[in-house]
């Protein structure tokens, strides 16, 4: 039974866990100058472990492992193991740059992971390059085709960028028609630095629009894959998400909560800072029973929207402070 019902009675089975904001890579719509290593008060292992077995005894049914690069932690699979140990759990998955995949993903399908997301802003190698700032195309992709192997759910994420996506958007098709992959083409969300959005930002709609036209059509999912719009072609084993966040009524199905990976609880993604709450003061005295009727009861202020589509912007400067 979930317990963590907000006031328009919408339940969160999800949760979206960080685990580090540190990352390796130089996203131009993330971050473009790099990492700037500072003195951060990270969630350790136990505290981790002691969160999930909260959430999961509030209802939470879903767990996705988040960064910043969160396989950058040393002790990333052994975490994952500690969140396998709860029956309750039924959906372990983690999103990643790729870059460790191929050594990884062995031991990620015998830990039990149900699926991975990996980014994937480009499937040419030179423009995946300039996006990223990394040389690990190469590395990334194997390690996409050896997680194929193991039948895990894989789904790559691409943000919507003009002019980069539309021109790949054939190269992504074709990758689908042969490969039984999701392709998930996320709209580039506006931060603190936005002069990145002003200038690159597309809507999803031009995709849709052009799938539709070409013989694709809407798979009601009902609420799996969240805020998701798939569509399914029968002569291509993949199929295509997309993900519009400035849509009107995008947060309607909204089924996640997401803890930072020092430990606040972040109602929503694009939520005003006055809705950021630390968990640390109640995981440091180990009152278990406090924190959970703090968990529910800071629910009832979850607004209905983000209301993106009224000019609000998230208060977070990079997508990796939160994990996205």
């Amino acid at each position: 039974m979930n317990l963590l019902q907000d006031s328009y009675g919408r339940t969160f089975p999800y949760l979206r866990l960080s685990i580090t904001d540190v990352c390796n890579f130089k996203c131009k719509y993330c971050l473009p100058y790099g990492y700037f290593i500072t003195k951060k008060n990270f969630l350790t292992k136990k505290e981790i472990i002691n969160l999930v077995a909260i959430f999961s005894e509030l209802g939470v049914e879903k767990i996705r492992i988040t960064g910043g690069e969160p396989t950058i932690r040393k002790d990333f699979l052994s975490i994952a193991r500690g969140i396998k140990l709860f029956s309750s759990i039924k959906s372990l998955v983690f999103t990643t740059n790729g870059y460790k995949l191929e050594k990884i993903v062995n031991e990620c399908n015998e830990i039990g992971f149900s699926g991975i997301n990996i980014s994937v802003d480009s499937l040419n190698e030179y423009k995946f390059k300039y996006i990223t700032g990394s040389n690990f195309f190469i590395v990334i992709f194997n390690g996409i085709i050896k997680s194929i192997s193991f039948k895990l759910k894989i789904k790559i994420n691409v943000v919507l960028m003009k002019p980069f996506t539309l021109n790949d958007l054939e190269f992504y098709l074709e990758f689908i028609r042969i490969t039984p992959v999701s392709v998930r083409f996320i709209e580039l969300m506006e931060t603190v630095s936005s002069d990145y959005f002003n200038k690159y930002y597309i809507r999803s709609i031009y995709i849709k629009n052009y799938l539709l036209n070409c013989g694709w059509f809407f798979f009601d999912n009902l609420f799996v894959d969240g805020p998701a719009i798939i569509l399914k072609n029968i002569n291509y084993r993949g199929d295509i998400g997309l993900i519009a966040p400035y849509l009107k009524n995008f947060c309607i199905s909204c089924n996640r909560l997401r803890i930072s990976s020092s430990g606040n609880l972040h109602l929503c993604l694009f939520g005003n800072i006055n809705y950021v709450y630390s968990l640390k003061f109640f995981l440091k005295k180990n009152n278990k029973k406090k924190l959970i009727n703090f968990i529910k009861s800071i629910l009832i202020s979850k607004n209905l929207s983000h209301k993106l589509y009224e000019g609000n912007s998230s208060f977070v400067k990079h997508l990796s402070d939160i994990g996205g």
